[in-house]
């Protein structure tokens, strides 16, 4: 067991459950957005099939909001979500990936395998005072997607019922 309090694990686990369900929402309007983009125009040139990893997901979208005239009214704001996405998503990967190993007065270090290109543990260190910081970062990106999926769903049936009539 990590050297972590008991009394503390409770508002840790609440910390990576907050991070693990915001980040679910935020890359389903990543998904629905990917959707509409294939199910209006057949997706963008060169991607016969949906991306499935979320690295995949923000290089299609990066093309899609670059280069295509149905998303262009978005892409400014769209490419700066994209950008904070990937940065919320290394803390992601560390809470979902790594293991706890520690908690030193208010400094939580995880411990991340990394094993592409070599076999190494790579330590992170979050100070978790820090958190109601991050937590409405996360909420207000989180916010941004489903605001910028909404959007776009509405011009997507708005082109649909254009093509029926």
């Amino acid at each position: 067991m990590p050297d972590i309090p008991k009394s503390d694990l409770p508002a840790l686990c609440a910390a990576v459950g907050f991070i693990t369900i915001n980040w679910a929402l935020m890359e389903r309007q990543m998904d629905n957005i990917i959707h509409f983009s294939f199910d209006s125009f057949g997706g963008i040139s060169g991607h016969d099939r949906k991306p499935s990893t979320f690295k995949e997901k923000a290089k299609y979208l990066i093309k899609a909001f670059s280069h295509t005239r149905e998303f262009s009214n978005h892409k400014v704001n769209t490419l700066a979500l994209i950008e904070r996405a990937k940065s919320f998503s290394i803390t992601r990967h560390a809470f979902t990936h790594g293991a706890l190993e520690s908690l030193d007065g208010t400094v939580l270090t995880i411990n991340k395998l990394q094993t592409k290109k070599e076999y190494r543990v790579d330590l992170i260190k979050i100070d978790i005072k820090d958190f109601p910081f991050h937590a409405q970062e996360i909420s207000d990106l989180v916010t941004e997607w489903l605001h910028l999926s909404k959007t776009l769903y509405d011009e997507h049936q708005k082109r649909k019922q254009s093509k029926i009539t």
